[in-house]
């Protein structure tokens, strides 16, 4: 197979990997959409979204509450009067009346009505039926004030439903009595039905603006209480948004809130509270019960409601138009998929799990901050439930089966590369996959070699050094790989790093800092070799040595081999420096050499000494090399600034001044085997100066 197969082989890798994905996305899908027509499945879903939506109701935008509706409970201060001096009972028919107790006589009602008409009320609204006769007087006394103030009442009807042997049958609508209201008195403003009907959660959440007599016929409908109020006021009978069961917006549960009924018929407290009947003038006044034992509540998205209070927060939200629209489902099942599809691009293109997850929450937030925003701004109840749902388990499900086929990938790797670079290359192939079939990158190289290893292996037996070797090379390549490094190869008892292969372009800040991983890697290798040397002197091992070359140059990175073997690798003249400074080390006597362009690169942050000027052997252009002494953060050797000028004078020509400060620097510490070197250079060339052409540039003869 050639190069080009084999790249297309491998980039058929990633396709497979984003097709595979894309069917776990799909599989999802389908399944979270067959889930949602169950109808068992969809009830409990069903029941969730309101669950969630009620509470959004509750923390979103309320509907503003109209400050003309007042309500007038009947409370246990008006079932009982307890309140109340006997005085201020008997100077009151109505308060007389009540205090028969309960159900009060309709005249109390019929008081009741002139009383706040009289205020200037605009509508007096009785949350009752009437359904039945009563005696005589009292039926006469409400009839008469309802006919009085036809245009300023509403009373209530009541739709009925009964079950017999498990079969619900309706009754129809419970109107009130002809002994109350006339046949021939009845109008779309005077009667209003009193039923809310109940959704999911027992909740109400909607209101009729218009339900039949019969119950089953559209020709004799009957307003809803609050559009009767709406009529009888002046609206228009057709309400802009409004169908047939439109959901509403409710105020703040504690809107409406009850003023005891009673103290209407108390001459003082009429006189104070009310301000003679004046705090009555163009309101809507609401009278309904609120005694906890009469058990008139209703569940609401606010929270639990007096059923008369609910018909407040009705009438508020018709005549502001405050109505809310459910989405309609085509358009949730297709946000469904679209959460889906965007799952998949995440996984398939983001690779990194944990941003993944991050991300995936905080879409869950934006999904969250989108419903709302609907809710309190565009009137839109969203349920996102389901692509809510959809997105995270899409997005887990991916990021399962994408580990799984990452192992896959990772076996595929390994036997190409070192473990970091075959984890680097199935989160992100890009790089490598454009590198197959060959280009030139800018890289730094590091090359090690155990120095002596082969005398060693014919001393000692090789159950011996087989396992220090290959603790030596643990700990070694474990340096390179925490340095970001990855292995290129082994050659024996030698180990070839590189820094930059898989990155495309590189700025000089990213080539400064391979530099920078490099060094510190060769330097954390010479201070591990010397860890292990003393755990293996107390074992009674042999000490090893190495020498490292470091060099940063441009070379051919590609996969390079047979038909039947293959590596990912990089060659060129920058392989071959950075090998050829790792055998100059045997020369000059040290543990690392390094070129000038690592030392230009790295300067700011290590203490470098020049070694040589040096021609390597298949090389005329010659090369400087240094070494590196510590990091910068350790002061400078004594005897450092004495042998920088020794060298400069010794490459000027000058050898007796060079070999006079390359003794001082030796007599300041700084006395090695380069030292050495150029004590016996200087004196060779005192003795026997060389001829005019001669230019400091030392040729190496072996590799």
């Amino acid at each position: 197979m050639d190069r080009h197969k084999r790249f297309h082989a491998v980039r058929k890798l990633f396709r497979q990997r984003e097709a595979a994905l894309f069917g776990v996305a799909l599989a999802t899908g389908l399944f979270l959409t067959l889930a949602g027509l169950n109808p068992w499945v969809m009830a409990f879903v069903e029941q969730t979204e309101w669950h969630h939506a009620d509470n959004l109701h509750l923390s979103g935008r309320l509907a503003h509450p109209a400050e003309d509706i007042v309500l007038l409970g009947i409370d246990d201060a008006s079932l009982t009067l307890d309140s109340l001096w006997p005085e201020e009972i008997s100077g009151s028919t109505a308060l007389q009346e009540m205090q028969e107790g309960w159900p009060w006589s309709r005249e109390v009602w019929a008081l009741a009505i002139d009383r706040l008409v009289a205020a200037g009320a605009k509508s007096v609204v009785l949350d009752f039926t009437f359904g039945i006769p009563s005696t005589e007087e009292a039926d006469t006394a409400l009839r008469e004030a309802v006919l009085r103030h036809v245009d300023h009442v509403v009373l209530g009807a009541d739709h009925q439903e009964r079950s017999s042997d498990n079969q619900e049958f309706t009754v129809g609508m419970v109107m009130p009595a002809a002994e109350v209201v006339p046949t021939s008195a009845l109008q779309d403003t005077l009667i209003g039905h009193l039923n809310f009907w109940v959704d999911h959660g027992a909740v109400v959440r909607t209101q009729r603006p218009r339900w039949s007599l019969s119950g089953l016929e559209s020709s004799d409908p009957v307003p809803s209480l609050a559009m009767a109020i709406h009529l009888q006021q002046g609206g228009d009978a057709d309400v802009a948004g409004i169908n047939e069961e439109p959901y509403f917006r409710f105020s703040h549960p504690h809107a409406f809130s009850p003023i005891s009924f009673h103290k209407i018929f108390v001459p003082d407290l009429w006189k104070q509270n009310f301000d003679d009947g004046a705090f009555f003038k163009d309101k809507t006044v609401y009278i309904g019960v609120t005694a906890r034992h009469f058990q008139d509540f209703v569940e609401t998205p606010v929270g639990r409601l007096i059923g008369v209070q609910a018909h407040a927060h009705a009438l508020n939200a018709l005549r502001r138009g405050d109505w809310l629209t459910v989405a309609p489902v085509n358009l949730r099942w297709s946000v469904l998929w679209v959460a889906v599809l965007l799952a998949w691009v995440l996984v398939a293109t983001l690779r990194r799990p944990l941003w993944t997850l991050v991300i995936m929450v905080l879409f869950c937030w934006v999904l969250f901050i989108a419903q709302r925003m609907l809710f309190n701004h565009g009137a839109l109840i969203f349920p996102m439930l389901l692509p809510t749902l959809a997105w995270c388990v899409t997005v887990l499900f991916c990021l399962g089966y994408d580990f799984v086929l990452e192992k896959r990938r990772l076996r595929v790797f390994s036997r190409y590369f070192s473990p970091d670079m075959a984890t680097e290359l199935a989160r992100n192939p890009a790089p490598y996959l454009h590198a197959l079939v060959g280009t030139n990158r800018m890289i730094t190289l590091l090359f090690s070699d155990v120095r002596g290893f082969t005398t060693l292996s014919e001393t000692h037996p090789a159950e011996v050094l087989v396992p220090q070797l290959n603790q030596y090379l643990n700990r070694m390549v474990g340096i390179v790989f925490e340095q970001r490094g990855s292995i290129d190869k082994f050659i024996g008892d030698a180990v070839m790093a590189v820094w930059g292969r898989l990155r495309e372009q590189a700025d000089a800040r990213q080539l400064a800092e391979d530099a920078a991983d490099g060094l510190e890697s060769a330097l954390r290798m010479r201070e591990a070799l010397r860890e292990l040397n003393l755990e293996w002197k107390e074992r009674g091992l042999p000490e090893l040595a190495f020498g490292i070359g470091l060099h940063l140059g441009e070379a051919i990175v590609g996969n390079i081999g047979s038909d039947t073997r293959m590596e990912f690798t990089a060659i060129g003249d920058s392989v071959n420096q950075a090998s050829r400074l790792e055998g100059l080390t045997k020369i000059y006597g040290t543990d690392l050499l390094v070129s000038q362009i690592i030392r230009d690169s790295a300067r700011d942050r290590y203490v470098f000494r020049t070694v040589d000027w040096v021609r390597v052997v298949g090389k005329n252009k010659p090369l400087e090399i240094f070494t590196v002494l510590s990091r910068a953060d350790v002061d400078p050797p004594p005897g450092l600034a004495a042998w920088e000028e020794g060298v400069q004078e010794y490459r000027a020509g000058n050898f007796a001044a060079a070999l006079k400060r390359v003794e001082e620097a030796a007599a300041q510490g700084l006395k090695d085997t380069i030292t050495d070197i150029y004590r016996k250079r200087c004196r060779d060339l005192i003795d026997h100066p060389p001829d005019p052409s001669w230019d400091g540039i030392f040729t190496a003869e072996s590799k």
